[in-house]
């Protein structure tokens, strides 16, 4: 197969690598081709797999974990706001006198029979809404630009992945058969890594934006309360 120029002006690997880009931003926002790949082979074998392999399971509560400690690490006043915030309005839970707390040092707080935070929004007076209000509303613009940096850090990491698929799809190995199924998967198997990496990155993005998102709505809320009370 040649890897020449093609007459848009771009290489075959170029080419490769702008629709596997396509498709992974597909991917990133709805499933992996290892996902995709799953479900045709349960097609042929019957009863689907319905959890995570081991191995898996525990891959997973990595990137969780490291990307909610991210969260902390970036976005550390949210939650400082947040705190003060349920310090008034919620109960926390406690353990022999003292404040039980999880494994990122959060305070935990009392919940429901439906495992909902028993709060009560009635001890937030007139200037303490006011001052939540404020610490909210001033902070938010910080809070956007933080989620511009993320939103960079996963395209960048697209873009990573793309390159490295079209040098993989390019510099095939003499010894292998040069057909474009063949070049497609030694681009794949050379990005693996940077896939891995796009997605979590776009993970860390979109926990970013809603993070963001939640402190919007509740600004809203301490507003409508103050407007009504």
């Amino acid at each position: 197969m040649s890897n020449n120029t093609r007459l848009s002006g771009q290489t075959a690997a170029e080419e490769a690598a702008a629709v596997e880009r396509a498709e992974v931003d597909q991917q990133l926002n709805l499933e992996l081709p290892e996902e995709r790949e799953r479900k045709f082979q349960r097609g042929a074998v019957g009863r689907p797999r319905m959890e995570w392999l081991p191995e898996q399971q525990l891959y997973i509560q990595e990137i969780h974990r490291v990307v909610d400690h991210r969260l902390l690490n970036t976005f550390g006043d949210v939650y400082r706001v947040l705190n003060e915030l349920y310090h008034v309005i919620r109960d926390p839970v406690m353990v022999d006198g003292k404040v039980l707390r999880d494994e990122r040092g959060l305070v935990q707080y009392r919940t429901d029979s439906s495992g909902l935070p028993i709060e009560d929004w009635g001890r937030l007076g007139t200037k303490e809404r006011e001052r939540f209000l404020y610490l909210i509303t001033t902070r938010l613009v910080f809070w956007e630009q933080k989620i511009a940096e993320t939103w960079l850090e996963s395209m960048y990491g697209k873009v990573e992945y793309e390159q490295t698929y079209a040098r993989g799809f390019r510099d095939l190995d003499p010894k292998m058969k040069d057909t474009e199924g063949i070049r497609a998967a030694a681009g794949k198997l050379a990005a693996r890594e940077d896939q891995y990496l796009a997605v979590i990155q776009t993970y860390y993005s979109k926990k970013a934006e809603a993070l963001v998102r939640s402190m919007e709505r509740l600004s809203q809320r301490l507003k409508d309360i103050h407007v009504a009370s």
